[in-house]
């Protein structure tokens, strides 16, 4: 129980703790935020910027930040304190000329970052200033101690502009060029090495792709050291006789890879060629030079072979095998005389050789070894120097070779045809015993082998008489013989290597009582074409027969066309020869027509793209024989005859209208010449319109070449 004393005392306590808690002070420490936090005065930092400071190759359409150390009072941060400036060029794509100004742009901030956005593209090449002022501050109000400056570049100005071809040689549309003009073209700055290849880059005649016609064996553009102008300069100069296009593709970039706008072309055409003077390349005392022969090469290179005197061995006077090669890149373009001396066996006499040469630079040489009464076969390949004799044939009672051919293909494989047969009386051919032979060469790498000889007429029983021969691109082959049982022209198919078909074909008609003396050609896409001497019964006439690619064994239904004159039909139609254009598939055939009064040199073309024959044309201005044809890749055919001791020569054009005033006017090859035969004489012709004609004259043998 309360008592009137303890009330006071406890009233006395009460004021004096009241008192007490009054007089305690509050915010011991002497201030602050009222909750014990200290108060910010640390000034931000700029821990980061982009792009970086003296960056350079920045890219136009950047925009710039501001990484800062703490949280920014978002007010602070705008377009007057973030400045980014110039004092050289342009500011923006926009901009006209050069002030030291402030770039337009609007400022973002989040995140501690300031964002600086340009209105419009940064100018190239051009050093910018950026600068964060004093006048941004955190959200204590505390400003960066010093304005914060960093400098930074953007790059060149990217090259947008298409390279143009400010000139050529030969300038659009000239004509009659030398054969040695250098092909160019200058372009407005330098262009990609990389996309000068044969895709964007075409030499064309007749609209054919000149570097895929050679192989790639007559050179390529090459660009010079400025990297501006490209020019091609063909190892052994432009083909004779041609219009030519140079067509630049889009493929073709400059440095930056801006490619040409438009596809870029010009035209121009080479001289003709001219025959020069016969040229003496070996002479005897007292023996008797035969056969001789020329084949080219892609290079423009060219081997003349021919058989002539050798020695004694035993007891009979054996002939070799002469060589003689012609290089026009040479100062002197004749080298010397090689000589066949090798002996085979009891093998000595070197006779009858035939030459045959691609565009890629083998040749193929085939001759006869002859020891008494027995004829071989033996072969040879060039390669830089003549290789070893091979035996293609082998001696049998039934197997002596005769009217040899060869052909070599793009690959360096070649083929030997011949007929067989065993003539000991000189009784002319057995027909229970003629074989059409031939002998496969691989070239395999250049390090080829021969085959073995092999009767392809013998499904048709005995009688196979002569073959003519010819490739395709892939080194397919064809061969086109009569045989002698019936009289019939066959032709049967080889796949590349050998394989030959099942199928012996008979392409001439039952209209016909005899088919004989073929030749055949082939052109790029694996066609061929056949001529031959036909015999109705009444009219002797020259017929033609295509086989077409891809159709199997077809050819033409076996119904052949007549493509000599039939209105009338002359006495006697003989000695046909055939080339082909290897682009167009057109082709020339020549022939002779013996008259009552006088033997004329006649020639038909063929169109490939209308399938048809055109109207016989006489080309010789008077009379002739031993008429042959044959073209290079520009479309030129040459053909020459002999009449009365002089060797005449002209040249068709593809593409001219097919009339005896179209071609060339004829042109004396050689003159003074006696007793020349059939075999006398041959023409090859190289692809780029270059032509050697070799002949014999007594105990010479001669040449002449067409430039």
């Amino acid at each position: 129980m309360h008592t009137k004393k303890n009330r006071i005392i406890f009233a006395t306590l009460s004021i004096f703790a009241l008192s007490t808690i009054l007089l305690i002070p509050f915010g011991c420490g002497g201030g602050g935020d009222g909750d014990g936090t200290p108060a910010d005065t640390t000034a931000p930092t700029v821990v980061s910027v982009s792009p970086s400071s003296d960056g350079t190759d920045i890219a136009t359409n950047t925009s710039i930040s501001v990484t800062f150390s703490e949280d920014m009072d978002p007010s602070t941060v705008n377009e007057g304190t973030i400045t980014v400036s110039s004092s050289s060029g342009t500011l923006s794509a926009s901009d006209d000329g050069p002030s030291s100004r402030n770039v337009t742009g609007t400022v973002s901030y989040a995140n501690m970052i300031a964002t600086f956005t340009p209105a419009a593209d940064l100018a190239f090449a051009t050093t910018f200033t950026v600068t964060v002022t004093t006048g941004v501050t955190d959200l204590a109000g505390n400003a960066l101690a010093a304005a914060y400056v960093f400098m930074f570049s953007t790059g060149l100005e990217p090259d947008t502009t298409p390279p143009t071809v400010t000139g050529t040689t030969p300038d659009d549309g000239d004509e009659d060029l030398d054969l040695d003009t250098v092909v160019s073209a200058t372009f407005s700055e330098p262009v990609d090495p990389s996309t000068l290849t044969s895709d964007n880059i075409e030499v064309r005649v007749r609209g054919y792709d000149l570097t895929e016609l050679f192989y790639d064996t007559m050179g390529a553009f090459v660009l010079d050291t400025a990297g501006t102008t490209i020019s091609f300069e063909p190892s052994d100069g432009l083909p004779r006789n041609a219009e030519y296009e140079v067509v630049l593709g889009t493929g073709i970039t400059d440095m930056a890879g801006n490619p040409l706008a438009s596809e870029f072309s010009w035209s121009f055409s080479t001289r003709p060629g001219a025959w020069g003077d016969p040229v003496q390349l070996y002479e005897a005392d007292d023996d008797d030079p035969e056969h001789p022969q020329v084949g080219f090469d892609g290079s423009g290179r060219a081997h003349v072979l021919w058989s002539g005197g050798g020695e004694d061995i035993g007891g009979d006077y054996a002939y070799y095998a002469y060589s003689r090669r012609y290089n026009a890149s040479k100062e002197t373009v004749w080298g010397s005389k090689k000589t066949r001396t090798s002996v085979v066996g009891s093998w000595g006499s070197h006779t009858n050789p035939i030459v045959a040469s691609n565009r890629v630079g083998t040749t193929v040489g085939v001759w006869r070894i002859t020891d008494e009464d027995v004829y071989e076969l033996f072969g040879s390949v060039f390669d830089g120097s003549w290789g070893d004799e091979t035996q293609l044939s082998v001696y049998e009672e039934t197997d002596s070779p005769y009217e040899v051919s060869v052909t070599v293909d793009v690959l360096g494989n070649a083929l030997a045809g011949w007929y067989s047969y065993y003539d000991p009386d000189d009784e002319g051919p057995l027909e229970s015993d003629a074989q059409t032979v031939v002998n496969w060469y691989s070239a395999d790498n250049r390090a080829g082998t021969w085959g073995g000889a092999e009767n392809i007429s013998i499904d048709e029983g005995p009688g196979g008489a002569p073959p003519a021969l010819a490739f395709d691109p892939d080194g397919n082959a064809v061969a086109v013989f009569e045989n002698y049982t019936d009289y019939k022209m066959r032709a049967r198919l080889a796949e590349s290597g050998g394989g030959w078909s099942s199928t012996i074909m008979i392409i001439s008609s039952d209209d016909l009582m005899y088919a004989e003396y073929p030749d055949i050609g082939a052109d790029g896409n694996g066609n061929a074409v056949a001529v031959y001497q036909g015999h109705d019964g009444e009219n002797y006439m020259i017929c033609a027969n295509r086989y077409e690619e891809g159709t199997g064994d077809n050819w033409d239904d076996s119904t052949e066309v007549v493509i000599s004159n039939t209105d009338p039909y002359p006495n006697y139609c003989s000695e046909p020869d055939i080339a082909v254009d290897f682009t167009s598939g057109d082709a020339v055939a020549v022939w002779k027509e013996d008259w009552e009064t006088s033997d004329f040199v006649v020639a038909n073309l063929y169109d490939a793209e209308s399938d048809t024959w055109k109207t016989p044309r006489d080309i010789a201005t008077d009379t002739g024989v031993y008429p042959k044809v044959a073209c290079d890749f520009a479309g030129n055919f040459f053909i020459y005859w002999y009449y009365e001791g002089t060797l005449y020569a002209r040249t068709y054009r593809l593409g001219d209208q097919w009339s005896t005033s179209s071609f060339s006017d004829p042109q004396a090859v050689a003159e003074g010449l006696s007793g020349l035969g059939g075999n006398d004489v041959h023409l090859g012709v190289g692809p780029n319109g270059r032509a050697i004609m070799t002949w014999k004259d007594g105990y010479t043998i001669q040449a002449n070449v067409f430039e």
